[in-house]
């Protein structure tokens, strides 16, 4: 019994890793998508569909705003409420099985200075 269980979490953080890994691949673009987007729209998250690929064999990703969005998660509406969009980006991976991952990204280093300088309002 006590195997399985080993074994399930083995799994799960090899899954949470290869997603954090795959988020760290595309931050840049991410974060462009979530800075523009948050600009024009408001706060809200990037949701990837990672149950299927593109013609391309990559996956489609898309901005949502806190309105748009239907996933009803409790962790998600807090981060949506708290996240600093200056500063960070959030990204909501949908998974095979009905299952969500949600992650909270940093800005990208982009030059000497810490972070992009935005237009986004953003109450302290």
């Amino acid at each position: 019994m006590g195997g399985q269980q080993e074994r399930k979490e083995f799994l799960s953080l090899r899954e949470h890793r290869k997603d954090s890994e795959w988020i760290e691949e595309n931050r840049s673009l991410f974060w462009l998508v979530a800075t523009v987007a948050c600009e024009q729209t408001g706060p809200g998250a990037i949701i990837a569909d990672l149950s299927k690929t593109s013609n391309d064999g990559g996956y489609l990703f898309r901005y949502m705003t806190q309105g748009e969005i239907e996933l009803r998660d409790n962790h998600l509406d807090r981060l949506l409420r708290e996240y600093n969009p200056h500063r960070e980006f959030v990204v909501v991976l949908l998974k095979t099985n009905d299952q969500i991952r949600i992650h909270l990204g940093d800005a990208p280093l982009i030059g000497w200075w810490d972070s992009m300088t935005t237009n986004i309002p953003y109450s302290e």
